[in-house]
């Protein structure tokens, strides 16, 4: 079996091509997830949350994927990995989550059991059950939306998003199907602790990464590929790892 560090970096073009049918549903998604957000511009840290990025070194400074680069990843991820083939199974983390876009986003692109956002600072937090809030308080107009980009698909997925403030290197989220981790700006120390909590996953279970690689050790993990995709602050580098044992 391909260790992960004979895997070479690829062409996103080179492992799938995006039928152009898909790519107009991605932009018409992404029209609905910019009005979902078009109250909230800014993520907003609060005072005290400023003081915990200091102390904790600055690893909350964040960038965020793009709408239609995480939509391409799911494609990627369904069509030539076969997963993510299942409607309402399974559960997807964001690590990290920010203001919750990757959150919001995975919801809006696939219908998960569950769509969960950890992130330590509240003030993010609160933004992003603001936003949840807006959702489930406009959901006749959203479904109206998706029907119309999606046929028939229900918008009752979207109810089954959880923001939580804890520090994920704590919390357990072993049940995970598909984690999501904009690793920009963690140092290696804090990569081996999200490693070794990742062994807990179960099998054939998807970790994604930006930019910095998971610290893989005994073919525990498979680096299936990975290639550059847009980000807020430009291009990144994205990891995509299957779970062996």
């Amino acid at each position: 079996m391909t260790s992960p560090l004979e895997v070479q970096e690829s062409n996103f073009e080179e492992l799938i091509i995006v039928p152009e049918e898909y790519q107009n549903k991605l932009k018409q998604l992404q029209t609905v997830f910019e009005q979902i957000y078009q109250k909230y511009p800014f993520k907003k840290i609060s005072k005290e949350d400023e003081d915990n990025d200091l102390e904790l070194g600055g690893q909350f400074t964040y960038g965020e994927i793009e709408f239609v680069s995480l939509g391409e990843i799911f494609y990627l991820l369904k069509n030539k990995y076969g997963v993510l083939k299942d409607q309402g199974k399974d559960i997807f983390y964001d690590l990290g989550s920010g203001s919750g876009k990757p959150t919001i986003a995975a919801a809006l692109l696939h219908q998960f059991k569950a769509t969960n956002g950890i992130e330590l600072l509240k003030s993010l937090v609160s933004v992003s059950n603001d936003v949840k809030s807006d959702i489930e308080k406009n959901q006749q107009e959203l479904q109206n939306k998706l029907n119309n980009i999606n046929g028939t698909r229900s918008c009752q997925y979207l109810q089954n998003i959880s923001f939580q403030s804890q520090d994920f290197l704590q919390f357990d989220w072993s049940d995970a199907d598909l984690v999501f981790v904009n690793a920009t700006c963690y140092d290696p120390p804090f990569l081996q602790k999200l490693y070794e909590k990742s062994l807990k996953m179960k099998q054939n279970s998807i970790f994604i990464t930006t930019t910095r690689k998971l610290p893989v050790q005994n073919q525990t993990w498979q680096l299936l590929c990975f290639f550059k995709r847009k980000m807020d602050f430009g291009n990144a580098t994205i990891h995509i790892y299957q779970k062996l044992i």
